[in-house]
């Protein structure tokens, strides 16, 4: 079995950081109804519309390298649906 590096630390770390992590502040909800999303660019750190890339497609990428930071995405899409937005 490898020993875990300094790399595989860092993000065990963070990953146990980010289970803690609400980025959706309580008096969110109070204000907002929905959220619209701009992925290409943004959230992306690819230009999926202009690469023509498919729905079917998407199952067949590693998520990982094209958004900007999934495990924040992820949380972040997890808390607005607990707070009902």
């Amino acid at each position: 079995m490898k020993t875990p590096g300094p790399l595989d630390q860092a993000m065990k770390r963070r990953a146990s950081a980010m289970e803690a992590y609400n980025p959706v502040p309580e008096w969110l909800p109070k204000i907002l109804d929905a959220v619209v999303w701009d992925f290409d660019k943004t959230i992306l750190r690819i230009h999926a519309y202009g690469s023509r890339i498919s729905e079917e497609a998407v199952a067949q990428r590693d998520l990982r390298s094209d958004f900007a930071d999934l495990d924040f995405f992820d949380k972040l899409v997890h808390r607005l649906v607990e707070a009902k937005i």
